[in-house]
Order: C-alpha cells, then structure tokens, then sequence
C-alpha cells in the first residue's frame, strides 16, 4: 500500500479526520487516519476522491455505501483479522455519526 501525497483529499466526512488517497496493487481508495473509514477501491485516484468528497447523500445512501464498500472492500483486498476489525469500527462509527452521536 502507498501513500498518494501529492494527492489533496478533504477530510472525513464522518469525524473530519486527515484523510489521504492511497494505492493498493491496482485500485485506489481514500482513508481517514482518525476513524479508518475507507472508501470504496476505485480504478484511478480521481474517481477515489470524487467518491470520497461526495457530501450530500441521505443517511439511506451513506448506509447503502457502507454495505456496497464492505462487499467491494472484501472481493478486491485480502481480508485479515485487521481488515475485519477496521470495517466493524468503520461500521460503528458511520452508525454513531447517522444517529446524531459525532
């Protein structure tokens, strides 16, 4: 995995953490250092942002997001204890923010 530094990424849209774009074999993703909130593997780093910067869903389409990235997240990396951990963080983290509790 590498760090696309000169690649500017907003921060998250759930806790606002430092966010940056990365590079793993060959799809492209943003993550929050705060919160590990990842988003969905993308085949270029512009797509990666584009998704990642998107600020005005519906909770509906946030929670939708969250089960299509777990599903996506699971086919194109390998999945490990970490991986499994992250997203059960990830998960409980997005539903906190959804229900008001940032």
């Amino acid at each position: 995995m590498s760090v696309l530094s000169d690649i500017h990424v907003l921060p998250c849209p759930c806790c606002g953490g430092r966010s940056k774009a990365y590079k793993y074999l060959s799809a492209y993703y943003c993550r929050c250092g705060k919160c590990k909130l990842t988003s969905a593997p993308y085949a270029t780093p512009e797509q990666a942002v584009a998704a990642w910067e998107q600020r005005n869903g519906t909770e509906h389409e946030y929670k939708t997001l969250l089960m299509e990235s777990e599903k996506i997240f699971h086919e194109v990396l390998p999945v490990n204890y970490e991986t499994e951990h992250n997203m059960r963080i990830v998960g409980k983290r997005i539903k906190e923010v959804l229900n008001g509790k940032d």
